[in-house]
């Protein structure tokens, strides 16, 4: 990782991770303007291989392709975006991880970097021809080599997916632990709740998710995707648009198909751990 921060950063093609460490990285401790790839971003057969890293924050990313992980990998940490800071937008074609490798989209929104008195950590999230599948799309967390940091206050702004939710978590704030998001049963969000912490006026907030063509599961695996925050704003499909409360720790539920099956569980965080 570079020790400055870095202007535009444009690849024609593919950001390929490798078997060696760190390998397929464009990383600074300090800020990254943006970055554009024109092909895919493909995590490698090491931990923070095919990764997007910074230590402070990023304006905006493009991925016209794939962002993805090896299928054969079993490694934590591959095909990731990670920022201590804030990362302002993101946008990419599909996004397709696998159950035992996620992808990995995370900023801490770390209020040493904020540029307001909100601690927002991902402005826009967009996958833009696709799904989203088996991935952590996560606000209050910067995963670095070596580092991990965490902001119970933490803010995402908007999700946007273009067809379906499978097997994924959109989580904001200090979540209990990574084993319990979104994934095969409704038991794997059961306890999937969001700590107090941090400021007392401040709530970790997921303000709007649209999925605008697909659904939140993949029922021939039995796969659901879960949504935690201490406040949600909006969840929208195209098949459901559940009734949301204003105000954090008030809402608790499920998202039911046409066919009258599980397809998402929503607001977990909203039932606060003490």
């Amino acid at each position: 990782m570079s020790r400055n921060s870095l202007g535009i950063i444009s690849i024609s093609g593919d950001l390929q991770g490798g078997a060696g460490a760190q390998s397929g990285v464009v990383g600074s401790s300090g800020n990254i303007d943006s970055v554009k790839i024109d092909g895919s971003l493909n995590g490698g057969k090491q931990a923070f291989t095919g990764a997007i890293l910074s230590g402070r924050n990023i304006g905006g990313i493009d991925i016209s392709d794939l962002m993805r992980t090896d299928p054969s990998v079993q490694a934590k940490f591959t095909a990731i975006i990670s920022a201590r800071g804030f990362i302002e937008q993101i946008v990419v074609g599909e996004v397709a991880g696998t159950a035992t490798n996620r992808v990995i989209i995370a900023a801490c929104g770390d209020p040493a970097f904020a540029s307001s008195g909100l601690s927002y950590a991902l402005g826009s999230v967009s996958v833009e021809n696709s799904s989203l599948a088996f991935a952590n799309v996560i606000a209050g967390y910067g995963i670095l080599p070596g580092h991990t940091y965490t902001n119970p206050d933490a803010r995402i702004d908007s999700v946007f997916i273009e067809s379906d939710c499978i097997a994924s978590t959109i989580g904001a704030g200090k979540l209990v632990a990574e084993r319990v998001f979104g994934g095969a049963s409704s038991k794997d969000t059961d306890r999937a709740l969001v700590l107090r912490g941090g400021q007392r006026s401040l709530f970790s907030t997921i303000n709007t998710v649209e999925i605008a063509d697909g659904v939140l599961a993949d029922f021939k695996s039995g796969t659901i995707s879960a949504f935690i925050a201490e406040e949600i704003g909006s969840i929208e499909t195209s098949s459901s648009v559940p009734t949301l409360h204003g105000g954090p720790h008030n809402d608790r539920g499920v998202i039911v198909d046409f066919q009258g099956r599980l397809a998402g569980v929503f607001n977990e965080g909203e039932l606060i751990s003490e």
